[in-house]
């Protein structure tokens, strides 16, 4: 079953996995802080849930997603972050593009950023978020 851990301010996705591992050891990977919001983070959980997955992406893999994230932006050279999810949610079939995915998708282009694979290339500003532009880091 897997287990997610998110930020308690903004929801960044901490951990995202089926191994049982130490909320303080996923914690100090990132440094007590949220690399989103900069809130500091607290071994001691806010609050928990558990839910049942009643998405249909939630069977590929992370890795599966990276490599579509890759050739969709070797592909279309920069892109938003929603328009890099619509792209792989055409590519593996799924009809409803849900918020679900979009978060995934970003979450793991977070990690492709922090890996050095992606670079963020603008901003739009759009509401009180904005739209990242996504890129290949050359």
């Amino acid at each position: 079953m897997p287990i997610i851990i998110r930020c308690h301010s903004c929801g960044f996705v901490l951990y995202n996995g089926n191994e049982l591992r130490s909320i303080d050891l996923i914690l100090r990977e990132w440094g007590y802080r949220c690399p989103v919001c900069m809130s500091p983070l607290s071994p001691k959980p806010v609050g928990f849930k558990v839910v049942p997955r009643t998405e249909k992406h939630h069977h590929y893999s992370d890795d599966v997603i990276k490599k579509l994230i890759i050739e969709t932006l070797r592909e279309k050279t920069t892109l938003s972050t929603v328009e890099v999810a619509s792209n792989i949610a055409e590519k593996l079939g799924i009809e409803t593009v849900e918020n679900s995915f979009k978060y995934r998708v970003r979450d793991i282009l977070y990690k492709l950023e922090r890996d050095g694979v992606v670079e963020r290339r603008g901003k739009i500003e759009k509401g009180k978020n904005g739209v990242i532009i996504w890129a290949l880091k050359a």
